[in-house]
Parts: C-alpha cells; structure tokens; sequence
C-alpha cells in the first residue's frame, strides 16, 4: 500500500521525485547502519557497500529514459492488470520469516528472502514507473522499490535475528508501517482508507491464521534419523 501510494503521488504531481529521493536517501542510510550493527559477523567494508551502492544509483539513471518508454505502447488496463498480478505474486511468495528460525541449531540459514517475488515487485515498479511522466519520477519510484522490497526484508530480519527475544521491536515496526500506509491510503481517499482499516485488521487477525491453518492438512514431517550418502565411483 505504501508503494502504491507513493506511485499515485507521483503521478498526480502530489510530491516530486526531488523529494522522495531525498526522502530514500537517508532512509536507506539509517537503515545501512541498523543493519550493519545487526550483523556481528560478515561485516561487509563499507567501501564495498558505497562503490556497489553508487553502482546501482548510476545505473538506474542511465536506464531511466528507457523505463519510461517501455510500455508507451501498451493500454493502461492492460498495465494495472499486469500490475496487480505482480503485486500477487509478490505478496504470496514473500519471505515472512524474521530470521529466528537460523538459530536453530541444524538449521538452514538462508541469507535471501525470495528472488521470486522480489524481482516481480522490481517488474512492477518498473511497469508503474512507465506510466510517470518524467525520467526523475521513474527514477525515484524504481530506487524506492529497490530499498523497499530487496534492502528492507534483510535489515529487518537481521535485526530481528539479533534480537530474538524482542516483541517490542516488532511490534513497533508493524504499527508504524501500518499507521504509515494508512495515512498515505486517507489522503489519497477517505474511502481507501477506510477500507484498508476494516480489511487488514481483518484479513490478520482471521483470514490468514484459518488459511494458515488449513494448509496443515498438508503438510507432512520427515522424520529421521537419515543414513549419509557415500559417493560412489563408477
């Protein structure tokens, strides 16, 4: 909702692309130094981080003129319904974990959330950026779907893997990105927001848990104990 929200501000002239760059900047910032103070070990030098980060910020100005003309030729129903696939596919395979999990011993430590679904939220940034009527618009919008969907998830989960007995970290978060959603959804529309208040209560507190639930009838446990493979040479 929030990167929907920005999108329409954009588009509408609401705020400039000056200002969410700006906005990014030291968001993207504080959230480099959370995360790096997450991470006790595997400290990456932040030469290596700045070079990679100024990489990537080149890049995306390079390629911005041609972002936004990638669909001139295509109908805009068609764009919002590639769109809200995208966002689908986003949503349903995203990497929910907080990281916990790997400090089970014998645990698998993925250190990625899912590729799949961060590259269709890149798509999709891609495909609102083409329909911004300037080359900064495209700019700003793509370098905030970077920071949002792939940077955000692994600061998050780093911090929470930190700190594994914390409830008042992200408890905060999420009321903050909530509150954060809702205000840009109300001033876009009072009936959005009103809608988004009654239904992501609602879709939280019962729709996922009795999904979750009844996905349980699936599931099934491989237990051990496992022989190890011995190679064999033909």
């Amino acid at each position: 909702m929030i990167f929907v929200g920005l999108f329409v501000y954009l588009y509408k002239g609401y705020i400039l692309a000056q200002e969410l760059i700006w906005y990014t900047i030291p968001l993207g910032l504080i959230g480099y130094l959370v995360w790096e103070r997450s991470r006790t070990e595997q400290r990456l030098a932040r030469q290596t981080v700045l070079r990679s980060t100024g990489i990537l910020i080149f890049i995306l100005l390079l390629i911005s003129p041609g972002l936004k003309t990638l669909t001139i030729s295509t109908d805009s129903d068609s764009i919002w319904a590639l769109l809200t696939i995208l966002l689908t596919i986003n949503i349903i395979l995203a990497d929910y974990r907080d990281g916990r999990e790997s400090l089970i011993p014998g645990s698998l430590d993925v250190s990625f959330p899912s590729a799949l679904s961060i590259n269709a939220a890149i798509s999709a940034s891609v495909v609102l950026g083409s329909r911004l009527p300037l080359n900064a618009d495209v700019f700003a919008l793509v370098l905030f779907a970077v920071e949002w969907f792939a940077l955000f998830p692994l600061m998050r989960r780093d911090v929470m893997r930190k700190y594994p007995d914390s409830l008042f970290r992200p408890i905060v978060l999420n009321i903050s990105l909530s509150c954060l959603a809702f205000l840009i959804s109300t001033t876009l529309s009072i009936s959005v927001g009103l809608i988004y208040l009654l239904v992501v209560p609602f879709g939280t507190a019962l729709i996922l848990p009795g999904i979750y639930v009844w996905l349980q009838q699936y599931k099934k446990d491989l237990g051990g104990p496992w022989d190890c493979a011995v190679p064999r040479l033909s």
